[in-house]
């Protein structure tokens, strides 16, 4: 009859749509799976061809004072910065709690851009800038009124962290963050411009200043175009420094660093 010819053909075409889909979906797991493959090749191929460079590196002979630097890593609960950019962006309180959830985006980037520029320069940032920088779609009135609320905010929040003091002078905000607190990309700054690998033996820094740089790239998950300069000049030094490690002859890297190195370059590259 008509119906059961109806049925049946709507059944061939349920059945010829269910195998569409199927080898569609069957097509595109392929091609993931083809993709991931190639990646992990070309990964795989390009940090063999970093460890072979690393492994080229002739250590100079008849040297028994060479330093021999290792890198191990300490645990993720332990030694962290109070205030972390390395890796991403976290902030822990005196109980070690992580209070990053209680940054907003604004509030976020106006921590953020605070710290950087107490870093480039020990005045601070203009409040022009900051102004500019964050509340650029704003009226004059506007923006001063959030740029006000917003720091109220922020030194509420950073009271459970510890003592950091945001002040204003002579129209530059400054940023302070009294001891014990640390930030990790400061610290890493510090010792990236400090650190001569050709006239100390400090090994002590180089090592804590690896084990900085391990945790990860400047704000990873941060996309703002007034950080961008930040990310390229902090990704310029570390390339620069672990560069010349390698290179370096009054160091031995072990087996170990030579691979974390790899690792490193490829974050930062």
């Amino acid at each position: 009859t008509n119906k059961n010819i109806a049925e049946e053909q709507e059944s061939s075409f349920q059945l010829f749509s269910n195998y569409s889909i199927f080898a569609i979906a069957t097509i595109v797991i392929a091609l993931l799976l083809l993709a991931i493959y190639l990646a992990r090749r070309r990964k795989t191929k390009e940090n063999s061809e970093i460890n072979k460079q690393l492994d080229a590196v002739n250590l100079p002979e008849g040297r028994e004072d060479l330093q021999v630097i290792d890198l191990d890593l300490p645990d993720s609960d332990s030694n962290s910065s109070a205030i972390s950019f390395l890796g991403g962006f976290k902030i822990l309180d005196k109980d070690n709690n992580d209070i990053a959830d209680q940054f907003s985006p604004m509030l976020r980037d106006l921590f953020i851009i605070l710290i950087l520029h107490q870093e480039d320069t020990e005045r601070g940032i203009a409040d022009k800038r900051l102004i500019q920088s964050l509340w650029a779609d704003k009226s004059d009135k506007s923006a001063k009124n959030n740029r006000n609320v917003y720091l109220s905010r922020l030194r509420t929040v950073l009271e459970s962290v510890g003592s950091i003091d945001i002040v204003n002078n002579v129209g530059y905000w400054t940023i302070v963050l009294q001891a014990p607190i640390e930030c990790d990309y400061l610290e890493c700054m510090k010792l990236l411009k400090n650190i001569d690998l050709n006239n100390s033996l400090d090994k002590e820094e180089v090592t804590k200043l690896l084990q900085l740089l391990s945790k990860g790239s400047l704000l990873p998950n941060t996309e703002e175009e007034w950080l961008d300069p930040f990310k390229s000049n902090f990704s310029n030094l570390v390339i620069d420094f672990l560069t010349e490690l390698v290179y370096n002859n009054q160091y031995m890297l072990s087996d170990n660093l030579k691979l974390k190195i790899a690792d490193m370059l490829f974050t930062h590259d």
